[in-house]
């Protein structure tokens, strides 16, 4: 009681800066930003109490991982692999009973941030059979295209296009379709154009984290990913890309990533003859091109790429946001 009163009273060192700064980082930084800033505080920043810190803000050092139930193991690993550069270990500063809390005695590498990573043997598989029953009719017909082109390598459709305003369910269907291939060893990789849309994804991620997708994008783009780098190889393995919120970025991005995976796979076929669903809104927000009018922000974007011929397109027109929701406004 006495230390609890002097520490409110200002009169002792207190974690109460560093609270602050990890409060700020949640509202502006990257989950994995976060992440390296309590890694660095470990490190040096003398923390008085490093498991309060741990605790209040663990949701926001895991939310690049909201949908994964092993959202916490995968924060935890993180942080430990930031420490580790600087020689030091979680168990430097938790004692193991505080660390299994969170199963850091089940720790496995089930991620991280390296984009030279991509887990297939510990991704999520987990599916449910009666998700595909819950299909409605326009979904199902995705369903079927998109299993055949993967099942089948020679199928002769093996781009596809989903348009769908909002509440149509894309995000499910995505979903489903990854579950029944996961669940059944198929590699996939489930990205999206920005961070909250990846969150809804399985396993998702940001196009740009996934590819390593320069910044600055121009007509001869290519991602800065090696051949014979780890995820060289991984692209090499992958069977199904799920690519949402496609129209809301330039088609430089899609191209960019088409030639990377023909010169990466080494077939001269568009994505190296994987299986790509693209999907997103036309009604929705449009690429931003930097002082650009109306008819340079038409010519960015994805319609406009030689990639939207080669598509089959497909259309789901159904609200079941509001069939399942009958009060959503």
């Amino acid at each position: 009681m006495y230390k609890a009163a002097c520490i409110a009273r200002r009169l002792l060192q207190d974690d109460f800066e560093w609270k602050n700064s990890l409060q700020e980082a949640t509202v502006i930084a990257l989950p994995k930003q976060v992440r390296w800033l309590f890694a660095t505080l470990l490190v040096f920043g003398q923390l008085l109490d490093p498991l309060s810190l741990l605790k209040t803000h663990l949701d926001a050092m895991s939310d690049d991982w909201c949908n994964d139930q092993n959202r916490y193991c995968k924060a935890i690993l993180s942080i430990e692999e930031y420490l580790s550069s600087s020689d030091k270990h979680l168990t430097d500063f938790f004692n193991n009973e505080e660390l299994n809390e969170f199963g850091y005695s089940n720790i496995v590498d089930v991620g991280g941030d390296s984009n030279d990573n991509i887990d297939f043997d510990n991704q999520n598989t987990t599916f449910l059979e009666e998700d595909v029953g819950r299909l409605n009719e326009e979904q199902y017909i995705v369903f079927n295209a998109v299993t055949s082109a993967v099942l089948n390598s020679d199928f002769p459709d093996r781009l596809f296009f989903l348009d769908g305003p909002g509440g149509t369910s894309k995000t499910f269907l995505y979903n489903t379709i990854l579950g029944y291939f996961r669940g059944r060893n198929v590699k996939c990789m489930a990205m999206a154009t920005s961070g909250i849309t990846a969150c809804f994804l399985n396993e998702g991620r940001t196009a740009h984290s996934a590819l390593a997708i320069p910044l600055q994008l121009h007509d001869a783009s290519i991602c800065n990913i090696s051949a014979q780098s780890t995820l060289g190889q991984s692209l090499r393995e992958v069977q199904l890309i799920v690519l949402d919120e496609a129209c809301a970025r330039h088609r430089f991005m899609f191209e960019a990533i088409d030639r990377s995976l023909r010169d990466i796979r080494n077939i001269d076929s568009p994505n190296g003859g994987v299986v790509v669903l693209y999907g997103g809104d036309f009604r929705q927000t449009l690429p931003v091109v930097v002082r650009g009018g109306h008819k340079q922000t038409v010519q960015a974007c994805l319609r406009h790429s030689y990639l939207f011929p080669l598509m089959q397109h497909f259309h789901l027109t159904t609200n079941m946001r509001f069939q399942s929701q009958p009060n959503f406004q």
